[in-house]
């Protein structure tokens, strides 16, 4: 699989069709594609995107865009042209660095040791200390020992959260929307749903968003919001105490077989958080959005069969800049493949 949501859009860089594409991500859609695919993906802070004239946000607020690159300079290329809240939006861009995105990509790639040094968090296992996939957990400590001697410093340890607590106050935020949108669509062409037009997942989601109730709803707000000032606080460098960048996997397991999470389960929590759903595969994705941090997945190798890994680097908001900066040491010093075909 090329990935969920922005999985086109992954598999168009990835095959040598394009050399940049759009991506939306309201729980990874940029980034676990990106990871799926070999290439390079950033999920921008919440408020540095503007999302007008038609809406103020994605997902109350979880999900933005930006694009999916071959190179670390497109994407911050591309950060530079599209950066910035528009008239009216609901939320302040974080402030932008004195230089541009590419300047700074430009000299870091130069001299992949000019880059300040960060204090990174890191793990190779789920939030709980469950072990994922070996290939996927050595990428991460490759990954640890290639920033570590390029002067930072590497500290084992998990986000303050746990992969579950993430994302039950973000799922009926998105069950939610997604009733909303079909709601809206439905009563734009004034035609009911035919039985075969969704699939039983999404259904199952429009079900459950009509039972939550307004009380739910906020009480759900508020949990997220809790857990972004936990996670504050930990991506909050102060001497000593706190950390600047958080390096993870993206996903716990090598890109999924096709059909392996087909939404063909009309239970929309099972699908997500059941022993064979979607957080076992994806528990790391979904912090940033709940957050709204920025994170970015950079390609790190290929498993033995010719799959792509991925690890992502999540800062506090309005840290692009760092991101990028990570992103192009990895890229001068192990340049991924271009071109990602599946071995056979």
């Amino acid at each position: 699989s090329a990935g969920g949501s922005s999985g086109g859009a992954g598999a168009a860089l990835a095959s040598g069709m394009v050399r940049i594409a759009h991506g939306s991500d309201g729980g990874g859609s940029i980034r676990i594609p990106a990871s799926c695919c070999g290439v390079l993906g950033l999920k921008p802070s919440r408020g540095m995107m503007p999302l007008g004239p038609l809406k103020g946000e994605g997902w109350g607020g979880l999900a933005t865009e930006h694009m999916m690159t071959l190179s670390v300079r497109d994407c911050a290329a591309a950060l530079d042209i599209s950066a910035g809240a528009d008239v009216g939006a609901p939320y302040a861009a974080p402030a932008r660095p004195g230089e541009s995105y590419r300047d700074i990509v430009a000299r870091v790639s130069a001299d992949p040791r000019s880059s300040p040094r960060r204090r990174i968090a890191y793990i190779n296992t789920t939030y709980e200390g469950e072990a994922i996939h070996p290939e996927v957990a050595a990428a991460v400590d490759e990954a640890a020992r290639l920033f570590a001697g390029l002067g930072h410093e590497l500290v084992v340890a998990a986000p303050p959260v746990g992969s579950e607590e993430v994302l039950s106050p973000m799922l009926p935020l998105i069950a939610s929307a997604a009733a909303n949108a079909i709601d809206s669509f439905v009563g734009v062409r004034n035609r009911r749903l035919a039985a075969d037009e969704l699939q039983p997942t999404t259904l199952g989601a429009r079900e459950y968003a009509r039972a939550i109730s307004g009380a739910q709803y906020v009480a759900c707000v508020d949990t997220c919001h809790e857990i972004t000032r936990r996670i504050g606080r930990f991506l909050h460098r102060e001497g000593t105490q706190g950390h600047d960048l958080f390096l993870s996997p993206v996903l716990a397991q090598l890109p999924a077989p096709i059909g392996r999470y087909a939404m063909d389960n009309a239970d929309y929590l099972a699908y997500r958080l059941g022993k064979k759903g979607v957080i076992g595969y994806s528990p790391f994705a979904p912090l940033a959005n709940l957050t709204g941090m920025p994170a970015i997945s950079i390609p790190f190798g290929l498993s033995a069969d010719g799959l792509p890994i991925g690890i992502q680097v999540m800062g506090p908001l309005g840290s692009e800049a760092w991101l990028l900066e990570l992103a192009a040491q990895v890229e001068a010093l192990r340049p991924w493949q271009r071109v990602a075909p599946i071995a056979r």
